[in-house]
């Protein structure tokens, strides 16, 4: 057993493949992130060794990646994006990219 050297330091029990980055989901709630981070959609961390800062003091349950954005959610349903924000695809109300995980408010009161 035990971490991989310089890995995530749980078992990866989720992944999301974007266009040329992925995203790893531990069990115990924490993301990392490979690949490309041309617009931010790894959150400037993107050698898989360390796990990215979001905003929330719960686990994260879930990730998705799109072609060049990333988007996650926590165990009380709050979502959080990040990357590429062209056409307003981060849920951010702007199209400006995002480098680091920002919580979509306009989710508030939904659950995902």
């Amino acid at each position: 057993g035990g971490a991989a050297r310089g890995g995530p330091p749980s078992r990866v029990v989720k992944i999301a493949a974007g266009w040329r980055h992925c995203l790893l989901l531990t069990e115990s709630g924490c993301i990392f992130a490979l690949g490309d981070d041309e617009h931010g959609q790894c959150a400037g961390i993107n050698t898989g060794a360390t796990a990215l800062p979001v905003p929330t003091q719960q686990p994260i349950a879930g990730v998705a990646a799109g072609a060049c954005h990333s988007v996650a959610w926590d165990r009380a349903g709050k979502a959080f994006s990040w990357g590429h924000g062209g056409t307003g695809r981060l849920g951010l109300g702007r199209s400006d990219h995002r480098r680091s995980p920002m919580r979509i408010d306009g989710l508030e009161g939904e659950i995902v």
